[in-house]
Formats: C-alpha cells, structure tokens, sequence
C-alpha cells in the first residue's frame, strides 16, 4: 500500500470519526437537552453513525476530493475547469 494511499485512508477514518461525533452529540442534543438520555443516545448514535460515514467517506472521498479541486479553481484567473 503506498503512503499517499494509507494517508487517505487514515484521514477517512479520523474524519468519519470526527463528524460522527459531533453531528452524533449535536442533534442528540437538540433532541434530549443536557441529561442521562442524551449521553445515552449520542453513544448509541456514534456507534452507528462512524461506521455509516467511514463506508461513504471511502466510497465517495475521491470524488468529492475531485469536485472540490474542480470548484476550487472556479474563478481563477487563466485556470479552466
């Protein structure tokens, strides 16, 4: 597996993580207010949502990654896209 590859796939991992936790926490949140019940369901929330958001975030990463650096470069002067 070459670096760039692990790279990508680590990255995918933490990211997935790292939005499953916080869009988890967010809307339990909302949902419950601040007690036992929200704590409760942001972990069962989290267990669900990381590996849902690792799986698409594999599936999709690339072609998403592709789109950005096409819309990054909307407007440059003398780029096409």
């Amino acid at each position: 597996m070459s670096d760039e590859r692990k790279v990508n796939l680590i990255n995918c991992v933490l990211m997935a993580g790292f939005m499953a936790l916080m869009m988890s926490g967010c809307l339990s949140l909302i949902n419950f207010g601040i007690s036992q019940k929200w704590l409760l369901s942001w972990g069962r929330s989290f267990l669900f949502a990381w590996p849902l958001a690792l799986v698409l975030s594999l599936f999709f990463g690339k072609r998403i990654f592709l789109i950005s650096r096409r819309l990054a470069r909307i407007g440059v002067k003398g780029e096409q896209v």
